[in-house]
């Protein structure tokens, strides 16, 4: 069984000429593999940062972690991901699992915002 995972980007404020770009855009795992998903936008400040994941069934989209700033990490509500936004890059922030699970898979949306949503 390959685990399917897509990488999307959401603005949740007004779009402005800024920029967000997620790495890799897709990725095929085994349950059991490690993975990392990349996010990096080019806003300017500091933005809250999210990740997001709808499921395969196409259902609404899940939360999964917040970054309210450079160092942060809030509300991890998936366990057996780890989330990290490094104080001494500008707006990155990545998501990784040693161990994917199955019902992992699905359509993975990073975010940023001005404010928290």
């Amino acid at each position: 069984m390959c685990i399917h995972l897509l990488v999307l980007a959401l603005c949740l404020t007004p779009c402005l000429p800024q920029s967000i770009l997620q790495t890799p855009p897709m990725i095929v795992v085994s349950p059991g593999q490690p993975v990392k998903l990349n996010c990096t936008s080019t806003a300017t400040g500091d933005p809250y940062m999210y990740w997001y994941r709808q499921p395969m069934t196409r259902g609404a989209l899940v939360f999964i972690v917040l970054s309210v700033s450079k160092g942060s990490v809030e509300e991890l509500t998936l366990k057996h991901f780890k989330a990290e936004r490094r104080k001494d890059k500008e707006a990155e922030f990545t998501l990784e699992s040693d161990e994917i699970q199955a019902e992992d898979a699905g359509l993975y949306y990073c975010a940023w915002s001005i404010t928290d949503v």
